[in-house]
């Protein structure tokens, strides 16, 4: 999809499940299972759709993830609980389109629940924890930063500090605050309801826009 000077591109961070009723909410399971079955143990598919926005502005390359999936440094037991596709998804979703970690300038974070930046950092060699993404720039909203220092219990468990802590050590997190335009044609803007913090990422260009929801419409 072309939007002026941006190419985007929709890529998998890997599939996992979630319990439907906590999904759907008051929607009763004899009406959401009938669209959206479930397994055995209540549990729905879901997907972590990423984007992959590159283009060239002002003569500078550009090559932008917006977030990431799951990641690939949970253990087995994490994995087998959430049912995983599996590991390195991410990594062969970007190499489909001639892209390495070390490729990413910026990396956008919607939110930082697991299952959109837990692939921010890995293991490296050595088993330290480490930027998935050593020459990109992370940017988050301030309020989801806050928020996942001082987690409520209802999302507590979905905010793991190894998903973001690694950033600030490496010096590369940035924060924004409120509706802001990223580069050209590319704004982040606070979208309250899923949580305080989540951001919408829109792309605009060549006459097109492009709003990527993330958890706003989670199915």
């Amino acid at each position: 999809m072309q939007f002026g000077p941006w190419d985007v591109q929709i890529i998998s961070g890997g599939t996992f499940a979630l319990d439907g009723g906590a999904m759907f909410g008051t929607v009763p399971k004899v009406v959401w299972n009938k669209v959206y079955p479930c397994d055995e143990d209540n549990l729905i598919t879901m997907a972590t759709n990423c984007l992959l926005i590159r283009g060239e502005v002002k003569g500078q390359r550009h090559v932008i993830l917006v977030d990431n999936g799951n990641g690939d440094k949970e253990d087995d037991a994490f994995m087998a609980r959430f049912k995983f596709e599996g590991r390195g998804v991410l990594d062969a979703s970007l190499a489909k389109h001639g892209v390495q970690p070390e490729d990413i300038t910026l990396m956008i974070l919607t939110h930082l629940h697991f299952d959109h930046a837990g692939g921010s950092t890995r293991f490296n060699a050595a088993g330290d924890i480490v930027p998935s993404f050593p020459n990109a720039r992370y940017v988050v909203q301030q309020q989801d930063l806050d928020d996942a220092r001082q987690p409520h219990l209802r999302v507590k468990a979905s905010y793991l500090a190894k998903n973001w802590e690694p950033l600030e050590k490496a010096g590369l997190l940035d924060t924004l605050h409120g509706r802001t335009e990223i580069l050209p044609g590319i704004t982040g803007n606070l979208a309250p309801g899923h949580i305080e913090g989540v951001q919408t990422v829109m792309v605009e260009g060549g006459g097109r826009k492009l709003v990527y929801l993330a958890d706003l419409i989670p199915t």
